[in-house]
């Protein structure tokens, strides 16, 4: 059987969700370009090594090349289990010993000072206040990119103060609650009061997306179904890391807010906030400041 063939047989099968099913069909398709396999009975631990060499000339780095494997040997464990190979290959021997970098976290003065950019000319993203709203969203919820660019109205409950986690966009298909901030919630009324400005006092807002850029800018009109999506938000945080000189990102601010939250020791509540499956994953996310380990060890007593 193809590759392809086996790929779309096991997606329907699934049932994943839109992006990763969107980064299976990458995968495979970039491994069947590169290797020239296309025959799920000719995946072998060699040509897999071939790949991987081809591969990380590309200058992609380990993490990456981990990631693509994990989606092939998924794939051919399927193949396995539907007795479409006769022997799994030892894929996961060449997944790579990955080095530890920098905790994926900024500290509060960047944030700010992104923030302070984001307010000045200077900063080219149009409209500002409508990014700055992204950025605060992120920020003070830690929920993911496809969560965000997922959020309808519908989800948004100002009385309660509560935002809807609908399992379609979530990553581990479940659903849950997480409150609005008062931080973050003049933001967001904010930006409803615009969206009705522009669609009406009267109109529905129900099953329209909280962030419809296409709403506020011509550049975004071509948006799919009026909404975000991942490829804008990625193009927005490389303008702004240009722009601000913050290593900044979505996938950050999520570390950061459970960084800065994860000080108040109320673990169980950050992990069910983070919407985490494990406690191990959680505390993945956790990066403790410099300054709070100064702190700790300010505390040893001299030993002379």
């Amino acid at each position: 059987m193809d590759l392809i063939e086996l790929l779309e047989k096991y997606l329907r099968e699934r049932a994943l969700a839109d992006a990763s099913k969107f980064h299976y069909r990458f995968v495979v398709s970039r491994f069947v370009r590169d290797s020239g396999v296309a025959k799920v009975n000719e995946v072998t631990s060699e040509v897999l090594l071939e790949w991987r060499e081809m591969t990380m000339r590309r200058n992609v780095s380990m993490s990456t090349w981990n990631n693509y494997l994990r989606h092939i040997w998924v794939l051919l464990g399927y193949a396995y289990n539907e007795q479409l190979i006769a022997q799994m290959p030892d894929t996961m021997r060449l997944a790579m010993r990955v080095h530890l970098s920098r905790p994926k976290t900024i500290t509060l003065e960047e944030l700010k000072d992104v923030m302070q950019f984001m307010s000045s000319k200077r900063a080219k993203m149009r409209p500002r206040w409508f990014w700055a709203v992204v950025v605060r969203t992120l920020y003070f919820t830690g929920i993911r990119r496809r969560q965000l660019i997922g959020l309808k109205w519908r989800d948004v409950d100002f009385e309660r103060a509560t935002i809807h986690l609908r399992a379609d966009s979530s990553k581990n298909r479940r659903e849950w609650y997480i409150p609005v901030s008062k931080a973050l919630l003049p933001s967001l009324l904010e930006l409803n009061e615009h969206t009705r400005q522009v669609l009406g006092e009267h109109e529905d807002l129900n099953d329209r997306y909280v962030f419809d850029i296409s709403l506020f800018s011509k550049q975004y009109r071509s948006c799919m179904n009026g909404r975000l999506t991942a490829r804008s938000v990625s193009n927005f945080f490389s303008r702004l890391r240009n722009g601000s000189g913050v290593d900044i990102s979505a996938h950050k601010l999520r570390h950061t807010m459970a960084t800065h939250l994860a000080g108040l020791g109320l673990y169980k509540e950050l992990q069910n906030l983070l919407g985490h499956t494990s406690m191990m994953t959680t505390m993945r996310y956790v990066h403790p400041e410099i300054e709070t380990m100064r702190a700790m060890t300010e505390r040893l007593e001299s030993i002379g």
